[in-house]
């Protein structure tokens, strides 16, 4: 569902998230979305004065779907003000969804949302495996709008033997030097036969250094 939808959508809804509202199990401590599905939270940031608080959200029926983000407000961080989504899966590269990120202010002023944006390519045999990316949009709290050049990261800039399946939940942040930085998870690229895929990991962790784990179970397991 893009934008579009959700806008158009969302106020059909008005009947169900004022039971929803009334409903005797309702959290009202913690933050709990209108309605619909909530996942991992995004984004939490300080910005003009509000906490600003995101979270993966499918607000169209209470099971995962396509994420959007959802977007609340506020000021102690006990009374929240539920706002629009501020990202819902428009464009072709995040029409699979918009997976989790994080937020940071930009020196004009501006908040920044950086996201994993997800599509899909179809493999030879006829099934499908996610893409994920790393897009942008800028906003004023309110209201943004994605980056008309997006994505910003995509396989291209990953080191070599990690997986672009597996490229997400992206960590921004600016250095005392003035620089912003992030930081992506992922993974070795599996594909292949398993002593390749146990290789890869190897050297994975050979170039993190002081990380070690043990591979011995994987062996035994599929050995």
């Amino acid at each position: 569902m893009n934008k579009e939808t959700y806008l158009t959508e969302y106020p059909k809804h008005e009947n169900m998230r004022e039971n929803v509202k009334k409903d005797k199990n309702r959290l009202h401590f913690h933050m709990m979305p209108p309605t619909g599905w909530m996942n991992d939270p995004n984004g939490f940031s300080y910005y003009q004065g509000e906490y600003h608080l995101f979270y993966q959200y499918y607000p169209y029926d209470t099971h995962w779907d396509s994420m959007h983000w959802g977007h609340v407000v506020s000021k102690d961080l006990l009374h929240w003000e539920y706002l629009p989504a501020a990202l819902a899966p428009d464009e072709e590269y995040d029409k699979g969804g918009c997976f989790s990120g994080s937020a940071i202010e930009l020196d004009d002023g501006r908040q920044l949302l950086m996201y994993t944006a997800v599509d899909h390519e179809t493999l030879e045999d006829g099934s499908k495996r996610d893409i994920q990316t790393q897009a942008v949009a800028v906003g004023d709290g309110r209201d943004y709008v994605k980056y008309e050049k997006n994505p910003v990261l995509t396989e291209k800039d990953l080191p070599e033997g990690a997986s672009k399946v597996d490229f997400r939940d992206p960590k921004i942040w600016k250095g005392k030097d003035g620089n912003f930085y992030c930081v992506i998870g992922s993974r070795p690229d599996l594909t292949g036969n398993l002593s390749a895929s146990l290789q890869k990991i190897r050297n994975v962790l050979e170039r993190c250094g002081s990380v070690r784990i043990s591979l011995n179970w994987m062996e035994n397991t599929f050995s």
